[in-house]
């Protein structure tokens, strides 16, 4: 379904090509309407949906979809009628996004059949945070090469990823890096814009001007893990930090009564659209996601926007690649709160040091953007048609 991540690279697609004089034509085919309309999200207890137009700038069709199951889940998208669509429009490629779902295996099974290039991009990394039986990880790990290894190229967006894909693929699969982006330009022009009002910003949320501004995005759940900011924060004696949670989740109770007990500065906003995060992430200082597992979290992406050193724990699967030791922030063993205290307190008791790692935050994820994500379609598309 279109969502803010991916949607646009279709949009840049089409206006690299006009650019560039390139020969490829895009349409897209979503799997369903999901993200068109105002659903409720249990975890950040709002009706979200979408303040921009997803689908401008690009050719696109909703397939029907039957689901026979729930979201989230491999029988939530059973689309027959991409059958026709293959079929009848005689497409030279298909890029399919993830392995999860019914659809994403008929897909592969109708391409085989036509005999069209399959280019395959996904997020997945490595994980312990689901126990399963040893039958069920080794029937999951061939399932996964099989349809890994029917496809003719794949796309990884991560070091974390490129691991996970790189176990399950023959050793001549060709891979591209295609990297997890957003939209740096709406994030950077919100930056610019906010500047200005950071100050008036800060006292209308009651924040001292001198205090230090920790900002976390996310759902506030066990595998995000926000208490380990709160733990990390309760053990630093000077406490001139102010904690800003943005979003919401099942641990929201009890985090507000931590914060309260352990008297820490903190600040819940509830779940915000993405012009008011922006504000948010203006005023602040620093960027924590401390997760036991996050393929590709976008809100680290979002908060190097800003100018924000950060911190994140190993089971991001962009830790590797976002994050440089001492220069731009710290990467933590999960659960490590010990650590976390130390580093919060070492940088701010070290100012200058945040000013130092925002700006190499900032220019580290100025390549992490659409275009470079359009042009590592376009060189796996050549890949495919030239070299299978």
């Amino acid at each position: 379904h279109p969502i803010p991540y991916l949607s646009p690279i279709f949009k840049e697609f089409n206006i690299y090509q006009k650019n560039n004089s390139c020969l490829y034509n895009l349409f897209v085919l979503y799997g369903n309407d999901y993200s068109k309309k105002s659903v409720f999200n249990k975890e950040f207890k709002s009706y979200i949906s979408q303040d921009n137009d997803l689908l401008d700038g690009y050719r696109s069709i909703f397939l029907n979809n039957y689901p026979l199951s729930t979201k989230d889940s491999f029988f939530y998208r059973v689309n027959p009628t991409i059958i026709w669509e293959l079929y009848n429009n005689q497409f030279d490629i298909i890029l399919i996004h993830g392995y999860n779902t019914f659809t994403s295996w008929l897909t592969l099974l109708i391409s085989k059949i036509l005999n069209i290039k399959v280019i395959f991009r996904g997020e997945v990394i490595e994980t312990k945070h689901k126990p399963q039986t040893i039958i069920i990880k080794w029937i999951k790990r061939k399932l996964v090469r099989i349809f890994l290894n029917n496809c003719n190229a794949i796309m990884y967006s991560c070091k974390g990823n490129k691991s996970f894909l790189s176990a399950r693929v023959s050793q001549n699969k060709k891979m591209f890096f295609i990297p997890c982006a957003v939209d740096n330009n709406f994030y950077r022009k919100q930056y610019q814009k906010n500047i200005p009002t950071t100050n008036s910003f800060k006292k209308k949320n009651n924040i001292n001007l001198n205090d230090m501004v920790i900002v976390f995005s996310g759902r506030f759940t066990e595998r995000k893990r926000p208490m380990d900011i709160l733990k990390a924060v309760s053990t630093i004696p000077n406490r001139n930090i102010t904690l800003i949670f943005l979003g919401d989740g099942p641990l929201m109770q009890e985090m507000k009564e931590f914060s309260s007990s352990h008297e820490i500065k903190s600040i819940f906003t509830g779940y915000l659209n993405k012009y008011e995060i922006s504000k948010y992430y203006s005023i602040s200082d620093l960027f924590i996601i401390p997760s036991d597992y996050d393929p590709s979290p976008k809100a680290l992406n979002e908060a190097m926007n800003f100018k924000l050193p950060v911190i994140v724990s190993r089971g991001l699967g962009t830790c590797d690649d976002l994050v440089d030791e001492d220069k731009n922030g710290y990467i933590i063993d999960v659960g490590d709160t010990l650590t976390l205290s130390k580093k919060i307190d070492l940088l701010n008791n070290k100012r200058n040091k945040l000013i130092e790692f925002g700006n190499y935050s900032y220019n580290k994820i100025s390549s992490w953007n659409f275009e470079e994500d359009v042009k590592s379609i376009i060189q796996a598309a050549n890949y495919v048609i030239k070299e299978t």
